[in-house]
C-alpha cells in the first residue's frame, strides 16, 4: 500500500471522535487496501481484569471478551508486548493480527484483526503503522464519548433539581426523572422506579424493552439493594435507593445496553438518587404546606361567609323588631276587642266567634315572639324542663300550619322525661321541624317524635312527605337556602343553630317518596328522669 494514501486516512481519522464513524470508515478502509480482511476488534481498559470491548463482534457479551482474550492470550507469537500474528487451534484456517495500545507507557487495550489468510510482511508492516496511530485515536473517542455520558448524567441531575423546585407533586418529579434518563442517555435499555409496599417492590414508573411487574422482595434483583442498603451492580445492571428521612421511598433500576457500570457511573447514579431523594422531600413538604395553606383559607372563607351571614341576620332582626312591635299593637287591640265581646255578649255564637278570635290571636302573639326569638342576639337560658310539655307545645302551635291537610302527629316518649334546655328556644327549634315536615306533606300524612338511646339519646322527628332530592339534602341547613315558593329559608337554619349551641348534633336522612327523618342527638347529661333501653 502506498504510504500517502496510509497517512491520509490516518489524518482524517484522527479529525473523527464518534466511535460508531470510526467503526464504519476503517472496516471499509481495510476491506478495500487489505486482502483476505474479515473483521476487527477494539478492547479498551486500563487493566486486563476491566477490559471492555469498545466496538467488534464482543460489543454485547463481556464473558466472550474476557473467553477471548484469555484464549488468544496463550496463542500470540512471542510476549503479548510485541506485535504479531498467529494462528488459533480452530479455525485453523485463520489469522489474527495484535497490537496493544499504550498511553504514557500505560497500557490500555488492543486490537484484533481477522483474515483469511496470514498477511505477507509488508501488510504486517502496514497494519503496524496504522496501529501506532488508531490507539490514541481509539482513545480520544472513547474518552470523549465517556465524557459526554458523565455530562449528560451530571446534566440529568441537575434538570431534576430544577425540576423539583416548580413541581411539587413526588409522582411527576419521578416521571420526569425516568424520562430524562431513558431518553437522554444513548446507552440505556430500561429504566424503572420501583415503590416498596410491604413486603413487594411495585413498578410505578418505566421505560425501555423489559417487561417490569410486582415481585416480592426477596425474590427480586432490586431487593438486595434493599437488603444490603446499598447499591447493586450486575454487569449491565444497577439497582440504588431512594431514601427519603424515615423510611425508603423507592429503588432506581438502570439497564444499560451494552457494557458494565464502571465505578464512575454508579458513583453518578448515585448522586442522581440522592438528589431524587431530596426532591421527593421538598415536594412531600411544600404539599404539606400548600394542603394547611388551603385548610386555612377554607377556615377563613367560612368566617367570613358566617360573619356575613351573621349581619344579614342582625339587619332582618332590626326589620323584623320594628315591624313586630307593630304587629304586637294591633294584636293587642283584637286580644282586648275579643275579650270585651266574650263578656259582654250575650249571643252563644258570637261569644264562640270572639273565643276563636282571641285564640287565633294567641297563636299570632307567640308566633311573633318565635320570629322575634330567631332575629335577635343569641344567648341561652338553660333550665330544667318536661321534655313532653315542650313536644305537645310545638305540636299545638303547628297546627296553625296544617291548613286544611290531613296530619296525624304520632308521639312516643316516657312521660317523666326531664331535658335541660333553653325551653323557649327548644320550643321554637321543634316547631320550625314540625313546620318543615307540614310543608312538605302535600295533602295527608304522619309526623313521628320517638325518643330512642343509642351511646346517647335521639329524639327523631320523622315525616311520611315526599323526601329530599341527594344534591340538596347538605344545603337544607345553610341560612337563606329555600326551594318553597315563599320561603325565607331561615327555618332550618335557625334549628340548626339552637341545637348546636345546646352541644347537641343534628343529621337528616332522606329517602325520595317514602320521607325524611331528621335526629337531633343529644348528650346522655342532659337528660333527667326514666329513660328508654339502649336499641
Amino acid at each position: 500500500m502506498d504510504t500517502p494514501i496510509l497517512l491520509s486516512f490516518i489524518k482524517e481519522l484522527s479529525a473523527e471522535v464518534d466511535i460508531e464513524r470510526i467503526q464504519r470508515f476503517l472496516n471499509a478502509f481495510l476491506s478495500n487496501f487489505f486482502k483476505g480482511y474479515l473483521n476487527f476488534d477494539v478492547f479498551i481498559g486500563e487493566k486486563e481484569s476491566e477490559i471492555k470491548p469498545l466496538f467488534g463482534r464482543y460489543n454485547d457479551n463481556f464473558k466472550g471478551v474476557r473467553d477471548f482474550f484469555i484464549t488468544c492470550k496463550t496463542s500470540f507469537v512471542g510476549p503479548v508486548e510485541k506485535i504479531g500474528t498467529y494462528v488459533p487451534v480452530s479455525p485453523s484456517t485463520r489469522f489474527l493480527f495484535y497490537y496493544p495500545f499504550y498511553h504514557f507507557r500505560k497500557f490500555f487495550g488492543f486490537i484484533i484483526i481477522e483474515f483469511k489468510e496470514k498477511p505477507g510482511e509488508e501488510a504486517i508492516s502496514d497494519l503496524e503503522l496504522l496501529s501506532s496511530f488508531l490507539g490514541s485515536i481509539f482513545l480520544s473517542s472513547y474518552l470523549y464519548e465517556k465524557r459526554k455520558e458523565s455530562e449528560k448524567r451530571l446534566e440529568i441531575s441537575y434538570d431534576l433539581a430544577l425540576f423539583s423546585t416548580r413541581a411539587y407533586d413526588p409522582e411527576k418529579i419521578i416521571e420526569y426523572l425516568i424520562k430524562n434518563i431513558y431518553e437522554g442517555l444513548l446507552n440505556i435499555e430500561s429504566v424503572c422506579f420501583y415503590e416498596v409496599k410491604g413486603n413487594v417492590i411495585i413498578p410505578r414508573f418505566y421505560r425501555g424493552k423489559d417487561e417490569f411487574s410486582v415481585v416480592p422482595i426477596e425474590l427480586s434483583f432490586p431487593g438486595e439493594a434493599l437488603k444490603r442498603m446499598s447499591t447493586v451492580v450486575k454487569e449491565r445492571e444497577l439497582v440504588t435507593l431512594v431514601p427519603t428521612k424515615d423510611f425508603i421511598h423507592g429503588i432506581l433500576y438502570i439497564k444499560k445496553k451494552k457494557g458494565d457500570f464502571d465505578e464512575e457511573e454508579v458513583k453518578t447514579f448515585e448522586m442522581i438518587s440522592n438528589t431524587l431523594s431530596i426532591a421527593i422531600e421538598n415536594a412531600n413538604f411544600v404539599k404539606e404546606i400548600r394542603e394547611s395553606k388551603e385548610s386555612l383559607e377554607e377556615e377563613i372563607k367560612k368566617i367570613l361567609e358566617k360573619r356575613a351571614q351573621e349581619e344579614k341576620m342582625a339587619l332582618v332582626g332590626k326589620v323584623t323588631a320594628g315591624i313586630i312591635h307593630e304587629l304586637k299593637n294591633l294584636i293587642a287591640g283584637v286580644l282586648g276587642v275579643s275579650e270585651i265581646i266574650e263578656i259582654r255578649e250575650q249571643d252563644e255564637r258570637i261569644k264562640e266567634l270572639a273565643r276563636a278570635m282571641k285564640e287565633e290571636g294567641e297563636m299570632m302573639q307567640y308566633l311573633l315572639l318565635s320570629l322575634l326569638e330567631i332575629s335577635k342576639p343569641f344567648t341561652l337560658n338553660i333550665s330544667e324542663n318536661s321534655l313532653e310539655e315542650i313536644i305537645s307545645k310545638a305540636v299545638s302551635l303547628s297546627k296553625f300550619f296544617i291548613k286544611g291537610k290531613r296530619i296525624n302527629f304520632s308521639v312516643n316518649l316516657p312521660h317523666d322525661i326531664k331535658i335541660l334546655c333553653d325551653k323557649i328556644k327548644f320550643e321554637l327549634a321543634l316547631l320550625n321541624l314540625f313546620k318543615n315536615s307540614i310543608e312538605a306533606i302535600e295533602r295527608e300524612g304522619d309526623i313521628i317524635v320517638t325518643l330512642r338511646r343509642n351511646n346517647n339519646y335521639l329524639l327523631e322527628v320523622e315525616d311520611t312527605g315526599p323526601g329530599i332530592e341527594r344534591e340538596y339534602i347538605d344545603r337544607i341547613f345553610e341560612p337563606f337556602f329555600t326551594r318553597k315558593e315563599k320561603g325565607a329559608g331561615l327555618g332550618l337554619s335557625f334549628v340548626k343553630k339552637v341545637v348546636e349551641a345546646h352541644g347537641f348534633k343534628i343529621s337528616v336522612s332522606s329517602i325520595i317518596g317514602k320521607g325524611t327523618k331528621f335526629i337531633i342527638e343529644i348528650p346522655e347529661k342532659f337528660i333527667k328522669g326514666s329513660t328508654p333501653s339502649k336499641g
